[in-house]
């Protein structure tokens, strides 16, 4: 009886390890860590200084862009996003910081920040994304991301056909745009377009404490920030 009764407990550790050794093999996805902006992370997207930012151009026409928002999000980024199984194994959550402007010309700014991916990218990188569309440029619009960090971008070229990424032709002390001097502007640079694109944005000035200063055209066409519209 004693022999029969543990063989039976037996049977039932052995039953209750296959279970456990199971549920391991389809776990609960864990989280491998979270990565978040620090508030001087966020301070290179000064967004929102004001609600109305005013550009006007050198032939006289203007340009009123109306804030819309900033908002941040936590993104899962799964170890297996595309298995056909169903099951994308762990995962790391990442935040993105977004802004936007329109205007009533259907006119749009828009700045994401993002982290690369960290199972792509296992020193993980911050990005910062820069979208205007403008003075009907269409799908000659400015696109590109740059790398940041500390308060501070770099030039970001993934491949060397430049089709994507943002490359910054120069960093100003002191830039005059307009009728107005500005200080410590990126002069950013989007993929180039100019295959297709017989008019198209060829800079992007940027500063750390007043964003989007300006924008010039590849006519020469250029628009400077109406300092006015924000605070000093």
């Amino acid at each position: 009886m004693c022999c029969r009764t543990l063989f039976l407990v037996s049977l039932i550790c052995l039953a209750a390890f296959s279970s456990c050794k199971k549920k391991d093999n389809t776990s609960t996805p864990v989280c491998l860590g979270t990565y978040k902006f620090t508030s001087a992370d966020l301070a290179i997207l000064p967004y929102p200084l004001k609600d109305t930012l005013v550009f006007r151009c050198d032939a006289g026409d203007s340009i009123i862009f109306t804030f819309k928002g900033r908002a941040s999000a936590m993104n899962t980024l799964w170890k297996y996003p595309s298995n056909p199984s169903g099951y994308q194994g762990d995962y790391y959550s990442c935040e993105t910081n977004s802004a936007g402007f329109v205007s009533a010309n259907s006119d749009v700014l828009t700045f994401q920040l993002y982290f690369s991916n960290p199972f792509t990218h296992p020193t993980v990188q911050k990005y910062f994304s820069l979208g205007l569309v403008a003075d009907n440029s269409g799908t000659c619009s400015f696109s590109a991301v740059f790398r940041f960090d500390a308060g501070t971008l770099f030039t970001y070229i993934p491949d060397t056909t430049f089709s994507s990424g943002g490359y910054i032709k120069a960093f100003d002390n002191t830039l005059k745009i307009g009728p107005t001097v500005f200080r410590n502007v990126y002069e950013l640079v989007a993929p180039d377009f100019i295959i297709y694109c017989p008019s198209f944005f060829s800079r992007v000035y940027y500063t750390t404490t007043q964003g989007v200063v300006g924008f010039t055209k590849s006519t020469g066409k250029t628009w400077y920030l109406v300092t006015d519209s924000i605070p000093s």
